[in-house]
């Protein structure tokens, strides 16, 4: 066996820790691209357990990281929006729950909070749309019918309130709230 020079053993060193360096650059960084949202990871559980304690000004700051790295994740806006509504910022909160809407086949789970929430920031031709849209996202639910409902009243379009309420009880016959609010509204009376 020959002896090997020292001039290829520094070589053969420096070949070994350029290919150990590249393989752990290329490891990090492919682990980078997979990274994926879990609601259950650590920041996540506790941005939950701030909501659930309606601690919001500490799950503010953990939400907003968690949409820096994930920002097309439903979950992060749904998690703004209860975090906006628990600190009162209604423009805020409905911008979340546009987010929301947007980006989620669950849109109806942004029912009714999110055209209340541009109701309370003064946006009344988005909550208007909004509650419209939660009844287009589940037509038999007739708890969307009576929000949608109370608004049509509240904005004094009383024919298309009546409508609304009269669906909503033939749907849920058992809820005494529709036929009630149906029966106030008798025409040239005001709600």
């Amino acid at each position: 066996m020959r002896p090997v020079s020292p001039s290829r053993a520094r070589s053969a060193t420096l070949a070994l820790l350029v290919a150990g360096y590249a393989w752990l650059w290329l490891s990090i960084g492919q682990s980078s691209f997979d990274r994926r949202f879990d609601p259950l990871s650590p920041r996540g559980r506790h941005v939950e357990q701030a909501l659930e304690t309606g601690r919001f000004a500490d799950a503010l700051p953990l939400a907003l990281g968690i949409r820096e790295a994930f920002p097309e994740q439903p979950q992060v806006w749904y998690w703004l929006a209860e975090i906006d509504r628990g600190l009162d910022r209604p423009r805020e909160e409905a911008e979340a729950w546009d987010t929301f809407v947007s980006i989620t086949p669950a849109r109806a789970a942004a029912c009714p909070e999110w055209p209340q929430a541009h109701a309370r920031a003064g946006h009344d031709d988005a909550a208007m749309r909004g509650f419209e849209q939660c009844v287009s996202f589940a037509p038999d639910d007739p708890e969307r019918l009576l929000d949608l409902a109370d608004a049509l009243a509240q904005r004094r379009r009383m024919d298309a309130a009546r409508a609304a309420y009269a669906r909503a009880a033939a749907l849920d016959q058992s809820d005494s709230r529709p036929a009630v609010r149906l029966r106030e509204l008798t025409p040239g009376e005001r709600r």
